[in-house]
């Protein structure tokens, strides 16, 4: 693996703009990166390639994160600074939103097909949590936000904030 670019050397080469979360070559004034099917912004400084949003944050606060950097938003090409945080893995995993192979359409919801109801589930340290079972779909999403809401803190996401209740 390639040594990081110091912070004096990236700020010699890049501009960032906080407000847009978009790079500039120095030289050029052209943006610099490109958008990958992943949906995040990569792009190549001193002939090594870096994610914009870990970059964003060594640019603004002079040091490599410690673990994650978290999209609020989760929208991974949202690289403006105020959209960006530091995270665990774990926190980074709380703040996701609706999984691809959710049947429900509610986050923390699925049907039980044993008792024909739906049953509402937070993962707490590494721990599944039954918090209830009901007959409507959107309780068992209500439950499971006010769980997310206790247990994530500023990292949850909750079914309301995503636009699903």
């Amino acid at each position: 693996m390639k040594q990081r670019i110091a912070h004096d050397r990236l700020l010699q080469l890049v501009s960032y703009d906080p407000i847009s979360g978009i790079f500039t070559r120095r030289n050029t004034g052209k943006v610099s990166g490109y958008l990958m099917k992943s949906g995040y912004i990569q792009l190549r400084v001193d002939s090594v390639l870096y994610y914009g949003h870990i970059l964003a944050w060594f640019y603004v606060h002079g040091v490599w994160p410690t673990d994650r950097i978290d999209h609020k938003d989760n929208i991974r090409h949202h690289n403006w600074i105020d959209n960006l945080r530091e995270a665990t893995h774990k926190q980074n995993n709380q703040s996701a939103v609706l999984s691809k192979t959710n049947t429900s359409g509610f986050k923390g919801v699925s049907f039980s097909k044993n008792l024909g109801k739906y049953r509402a589930t937070i993962w707490v340290n590494s721990k599944p949590i039954t918090l209830g079972f009901t007959d409507d779909p959107r309780e068992a999403a209500v439950l499971y936000d006010e769980a997310a809401i206790t247990h994530y803190g500023e990292f949850a996401k909750t079914n309301k904030q995503l636009g699903l209740l």
